[in-house]
């Protein structure tokens, strides 16, 4: 089971980040960015090139692990085009249902199954993540993105079409304070065993 991280950062050393903060007694610095495992993605100015990618299937069922390292954001998470089967959260298997979206928080585990398209879509797409803000104070308001591939089939047509030419679809995330998707997918968090 592929498992991705989604975390903050800093063009400094964190621990200085940290000891400033209890110094001050307020809050964090702004992260420079959210990085998927490790990768801060296309979006940032300084990374094109240091994008993580995802290599899927068609037809295929995959079962990933997100985990929000961030140290004080919740995170929208999607990936275009694509239905999330939330399955469990923090260890605790909970009643699936599917989602454009994911809410994940601070040091969450998410386990989600996602079914890859039957037909090779002749396309790559953004998997990104945003912050979700309700309260007054800084934080970093970017975007993250990796990439999600399909394999080309073997013996197609497509086996000659380069992965930079394909189209990149770009996923619609909730607004940054979207308190109603928040609750409505709070809400949809229940136990194996409620009815």
């Amino acid at each position: 089971m592929p498992h991705k991280e989604h975390g903050e950062w800093w063009n400094a050393n964190p621990k200085a980040v940290i000891t400033q903060a209890l110094l001050t007694g307020g809050g964090l610095n702004v992260s420079n960015a959210y990085p998927i495992n490790g990768f801060p993605g296309p979006l940032y100015n300084c990374s094109t090139k240091d994008t993580f990618k995802l290599k899927v299937k068609t037809g295929k069922l995959y079962l990933l692990r997100w985990i929000n390292t961030a140290l004080n954001d919740e995170l929208f998470f999607s990936i275009t085009n694509h239905t999330l089967t939330v399955v469990d959260v923090d260890a605790i298997y909970v009643k699936p249902f599917d989602t454009d979206t994911i809410l994940i928080a601070p040091v969450q585990t998410t386990n989600v199954l996602l079914k890859a398209k039957s037909h090779y879509p002749n396309a790559t797409f953004f998997m990104s993540a945003t912050p979700f803000v309700t309260g007054q104070g800084t934080f970093d308001n970017s975007t993250v993105a990796g990439i999600l591939e399909y394999e080309v089939p073997p013996h197609s047509l497509h086996s000659t079409t380069s992965i930079k030419k394909l189209s990149l679809f770009k996923p619609i995330l909730p607004a940054l304070n979207d308190t109603s998707f928040t609750t409505n997918f709070a809400n949809k968090l229940h136990s194996l065993a409620s009815s």
